[in-house]
């Protein structure tokens, strides 16, 4: 049996590693977005090829969120209407991608809560994380 990075205890979730491939149709942020996450929580062996579309909504929830806000800095977060100012039709894109990545991140162990749930501390997370960005490995 494996072990996980946090104790040293075998788990369900160390038996199995074998995370998703995108699909093609996850580009440009999404893309970034998918890497990222599958990089970062590969120490801790939790992402499997079953996580695919939940995965895939969350990376494309992430990227509409990125877009919606650079609309929102470019063009406001009001636009005139022959009904006079209302809000942005992206506000609402915006806000439903951002709930939409908040109640999956929890799922995914990407928030302090779900790490902690899943007992991963956060002193082993954040050390994960250096050296994923440092470019080290062990």
């Amino acid at each position: 049996m494996a072990t996980t990075p946090n104790s040293g205890k075998k788990t369900a979730r160390s038996l199995v590693h074998n995370p998703p491939k995108p699909p093609v149709e996850v580009v440009g942020e999404a893309k970034k977005e998918w890497n990222r996450i599958v990089a970062l929580l590969k120490p801790f062996r939790i992402l499997h090829k079953l996580d695919r579309a939940i995965l895939f909504i969350y990376v494309t929830s992430w990227a509409t969120y990125l877009e919606a806000t650079r609309v929102i800095a470019t063009e406001g977060m009001t636009i005139e209407t022959t009904k006079g100012l209302v809000r942005h039709p992206c506000c609402d894109l915006q806000e439903k991608a951002w709930n939409r990545c908040k109640s999956i991140s929890y799922e995914l162990g990407l928030s302090p809560a779900a790490r902690h749930r899943l007992g991963i501390s956060e002193e082993v997370a954040a050390t994960s994380a250096a050296t994923l960005l440092s470019g080290t490995t062990k």
